[in-house]
């Protein structure tokens, strides 16, 4: 598998991994809703962890790129396993903090 593609698996892994840490962080800091979200739409929040998750993911597969050549197998492995951990803590976040 070429390394642009791994990047992007890593990318994608990133950013699902990174959106129920951001939805868990926003509950406990602050739990009562954001006076600007409430005006503005219900979903403004929603949108602004998911671009936040979009640009982490970005970064995840630029991280990627640059230190999987040549260790495409073993990266995509490593993508795997945290594939998982990632999918079990979205799970979680959904049960836990919907």
């Amino acid at each position: 598998m070429s390394t642009i593609r791994v990047a992007i698996v890593w990318g994608l892994v990133g950013a699902l991994l990174l959106y129920p840490t951001l939805r868990v962080a926003g509950m406990l800091a602050s739990p009562e809703p954001n006076p600007a979200a409430v005006l503005w739409t219900a979903h403004a929040g929603y949108f602004a962890r998911a671009w936040t998750a979009a640009f982490g993911g970005c970064l995840a597969a630029v991280t990627a790129f640059a230190l999987s050549r040549g260790r495409e197998r073993v990266s995509l492995a490593w993508a795997s396993r945290v594939l998982v951990i990632a999918f079990a803590w979205l799970v979680a976040q959904a049960a836990l903090v919907p």
